[in-house]
């Protein structure tokens, strides 16, 4: 699963030069997400035990209804929007990182995931997703016929 993502800048006076080589060295060997423009990606941690693995992505402030779970060919991707957040009338954002609009993620998994058995919870704004790995992958043990 390989990703990219550019980093904020940095104020000083090699700051955006810095950034910029360090942003150049992680998206050809890194794993950070970059985000097409007008998007934005949530961020996201994937674990694997010995039956599944498990997806969890910060959603904080993503209505669970505008968020898609879809598993294609080995590839999983969720998507969804987050709407930008309205300031009440006489009220001026002084700072804003909270993104806002579509995201979509995708990851592929080197082992095969049993697809009808995934399951998605939404709790707390965190999206986790466990994906069992299909029975044909999972070890089992052989019984042996002894012969009389």
């Amino acid at each position: 699963m390989h990703c990219n993502q550019t980093k904020n800048r940095i104020a000083t006076p090699f700051g955006d030069f810095q950034v910029d080589v360090e942003n150049l060295f992680e998206q050809f060997f890194g794993d950070r997400p970059v985000a097409p423009q007008g998007r934005w990606l949530p961020h996201t941690n994937i674990s694997e035990s010995d039956t599944a693995y498990r997806v969890s992505i910060e959603l904080a402030g993503v209505k669970p209804a505008d968020v898609t779970v879809e598993m294609h060919d080995g590839v999983l991707e969720v998507s969804g929007t987050r709407e930008k957040a309205e300031l009440p009338e006489g009220v001026r954002a002084l700072k804003v990182e909270q993104r806002s609009g579509e995201f979509r993620r995708k990851f592929e998994f080197p082992t095969l995931v049993d697809a009808d058995a995934i399951e998605a919870a939404y709790e707390n704004g965190v999206l986790s997703i466990e994906l069992p790995k299909s029975e044909k992958v999972l070890p089992r043990k052989i019984n042996i016929k002894v012969a009389e």
